[in-house]
């Protein structure tokens, strides 16, 4: 296989997940990160101890010029992009009195600006050769949780995103997609506590937090699998929007 997968914030919890799992089946991987260069020399080494073909590059998700950046980096270091996971996210908690200017161009500059910029970005790299872009939504995305204003604006706004993508991306057989999880074994939850956990899993139907790989491999059969699926929402989370 001659492939290649960008996955941005791919050196920790899903995206790190979803990077190793496609450099499993033969992708070269192209992971963006923000700050922890510990993080990706940690992903470096895991990957190539499989011969795997990574590479790390440190991009701002916000910044439509580096996310550009990113993106040709990734076509020219492998000759292709065929597989965009737009992973990187962040949440700021605080009820709407409480929240500044400054948390909510954070969250909406991460969480929806980011996966704007990087699917332009992607299109253009893509061309008419065809691919498959995946956004990391949330079961946010269809539900509302006090004092998360600006993370669930931002997930109920990716999903329209994607419908618009999907639409303009048909005729150059892109489709696009996204995943949504619930409630998964990542830093943000292994920093609560107890009794926040146990008020979380309440939600979940089947009573229990997912791996990070367990929504890695939604992820992936969404990129390379689902190949009559445009413009879908697909669910991880382990039934926590039936409620």
């Amino acid at each position: 296989m001659d492939k290649t997968v960008l996955v941005t914030g791919g050196t920790r919890g899903i995206g790190k997940a979803t990077a190793i799992l496609f450099a499993e089946n033969g992708y070269h991987v192209v992971a963006s990160y923000l700050k922890n260069r510990d993080l990706a020399e940690d992903l470096k080494r895991e990957i190539e101890s499989k011969n795997g073909s990574v590479l790390c590059v440190q991009s701002d998700i916000r910044d439509p010029v580096q996310v550009e950046a990113l993106a040709d980096e990734a076509h020219e270091k492998y000759q292709s992009l065929d597989v965009v996971i737009g992973n990187a996210g962040i949440q700021v908690s605080a009820l709407v009195s409480r929240t500044t200017d400054a948390d909510w161009d954070a969250v909406m500059g991460t969480n929806l600006n980011g996966p704007f910029y990087l699917s332009r970005a992607a299109l253009r790299c893509m061309g008419d050769r065809g691919g498959s872009i995946v956004h990391v939504a949330s079961a946010s995305s269809f539900m509302g949780h006090a004092g998360a204003s600006a993370y669930v604006a931002s997930k109920h706004g990716l999903i329209g995103l994607v419908k618009v993508l999907a639409l303009e991306g048909i005729k150059r057989g892109i489709r696009v997609n996204a995943v949504a999880p619930g409630v998964i074994d990542t830093d943000l939850v292994r920093d609560l506590t107890d009794e926040q956990k146990n008020m979380l899993l309440k939600r979940v139907p089947m009573g229990r937090i997912a791996s990070a790989h367990e929504v890695a491999e939604m992820i992936y059969w969404v990129a390379t699998q689902a190949t009559y699926s445009t413009g879908n929402v697909f669910h991880a989370g382990g039934g926590v929007v039936m409620g």
